[in-house]
């Protein structure tokens, strides 16, 4: 018989776990059978995990002249680590599916059932193709503890509030923070308190905040916010004339296409806004390395601070500062909708006392129907005691944020404008006043409105930074004379 060591060579892997072999030679004249490779790899100390099969394939293929890489003959078992105590997420109930809201996968309900705890698990030792045990990696015990929100009762968590799962470290709490790690899909969410969203607010989103909303991806076109807190978007906001964002406090964002931006406080923009409208009571603040504002408007109460207005092409682009024209049309835009509340909040009860006025007229019919006859007015009743607290819900919401656009400041007389630079097509105003960039571009200029004659004048910061604040707006300051 041909020595096959003469003609094979066997490999183990450094961790034992694997054996293969390789033709060094031509597939001899006499037949190897399986038992011959089974005896060379009990020469080689391959005693464990022996793929049988694997040989027969093998020594078809070599004696074809198919081999070309390493033939795995052999594979041990790696040990499995022993595991610490866990938890075991128990399949939450179907929902109605009337709220989206509920769909999100962190979503829990009070009272629910959450999850059920796992104990410790003991490794099991692994084997190596040379049949030597090898020790599972030892983990210890990890203790999972409740945090707020949860009661535990023989091993099962529940839920005492309703909100979203929160993990931080090995505490596992229910947070009132909207928590959604994934991609927002097209719906209507409604959410009292504040939100994180890790992903894409998908196109067609209609999405309503009591508090802050924090989004680390972008906003597609067609999405709608309304925020009664702070704004921040890690990404992008596409440009779309549907886009809307709504929001009581300030707003940061990177890269804006055209949509409208209608903030209570400060607008930040690091990256670039391109025909994009955005309004706000407080000031706008693109001053990073990036920063630059091309077409479309800027509207500010409080001042405005841009790195870069307009571009070679003289793209048309206006910033105004010092008065908000656009509050009474928010407020008038507020009223026609809590009308239009009001209005089908009277259609619900008309439609349900309609309906039901035999019943209404006199209760005492209501405990003389069959049982699935009430249960259908029950239900009736039911769902319109809901439409009617989520009608009520809304105009208590649409309130609010009118009485905050109110008390807000909408004029602003020591408004300027600072830019650092802006090309031709530019028009800055200042309150009722305008100024248009019509030749060679302006640079490190502040645009106020000059005390004698009234007009807006580019200013260049180092005379606007050096002379006294509160001269600037009496006359007395030394930048009137460049009005001359």
């Amino acid at each position: 018989m041909t020595k096959l060591e003469h003609h094979l060579r066997v490999e183990i892997s450094e961790d034992g776990m694997v054996a293969t072999i390789f033709p060094i030679a031509r597939y001899p004249r006499q037949r190897i059978k399986t038992r011959h490779v089974l005896q060379l790899l009990e020469q080689n100390a391959v005693c464990w995990g022996v793929l049988e099969d694997a040989v027969g394939d093998f020594l078809q293929r070599w004696k074809h002249g198919h081999i070309e890489h390493p033939w795995v003959i052999a594979r041990g078992r790696p040990p499995a680590p022993a595991r610490g105590r866990s938890l075991k997420r128990i399949a939450p109930p179907a929902r109605s599916g009337r709220d989206p809201v509920e769909l999100l996968p962190l979503y829990v309900k009070g009272g629910e059932a959450l999850f059920r705890e796992v104990d410790a698990k003991a490794g099991r030792p692994g084997m190596t193709v040379r049949g030597q045990a090898s020790r599972p990696s030892e983990i210890l015990p990890r203790d999972v503890a409740p945090g707020l929100g949860i009661q535990v009762q023989n091993g099962t968590w529940f839920a005492e509030r309703t909100g979203f799962l929160k993990k931080e470290g090995e505490r596992v709490s229910i947070s009132s923070t909207l928590i959604h790690r994934h991609d927002l899909p097209a719906a209507e969410y409604h959410w009292a308190h504040d939100a994180e969203i890790h992903g894409t607010v998908e196109e067609g989103v209609k999405l309503r905040i009591g508090g802050d909303l924090r989004v680390s991806g972008t906003v597609a076109a067609g999405v709608v916010v309304q925020v009664a807190g702070d704004l921040t978007i890690e990404g992008d906001v596409a440009g779309s004339r549907t886009t809307r964002l709504e929001v009581v406090g300030g707003v940061t964002v990177e890269n804006v296409g055209e949509c409208e931006i209608l903030a209570g406080d400060d607008i930040v923009l690091n990256g670039l806004a391109h025909h994009a409208h955005c309004r706000t009571r407080g000031s706008f603040q693109a001053d990073g390395e990036a920063a630059r504002v091309i077409g479309g408007e800027v509207e500010s109460v409080s001042g405005a601070v841009i790195r870069e207005v307009g571009d070679t092409n003289g793209t048309p682009t206006r910033v105004r500062v010092g008065r908000a024209r656009w509050v009474e049309e928010q407020i008038r835009a507020l009223d026609a909708e809590l009308k239009g509340w009001i209005q089908y909040s009277a259609r619900i009860v008309e439609h349900f006392e309609a309906r039901y006025a035999s019943l209404l007229a006199d209760r005492s019919k209501i405990y003389k129907l069959d049982e699935a006859e009430r249960l259908r007015f029950e239900e009736a009743r039911a769902e319109a005691t809901r439409e009617q607290a989520r009608i009520d819900a809304r105009i208590a919401e649409i309130q609010t944020f009118k009485q905050r656009l109110v008390e807000r400041r909408t004029v602003d007389a020591r408004a300027v404008i600072r830019v650092e630079r802006a090309y031709r097509g530019c028009e800055f105003g200042v309150r009722s006043q305008s100024y248009e960039v019509k030749g060679q571009p302006i640079e490190k200029m502040v645009l106020c409105i000059s005390p004698t004659s009234h007009r807006v004048l580019p200013v260049p910061q180092t005379i606007f930074d050096s002379a006294d604040p509160d001269s600037l707006f009496t006359g007395e300051s030394e930048y009137i004379r460049l009005s001359r």
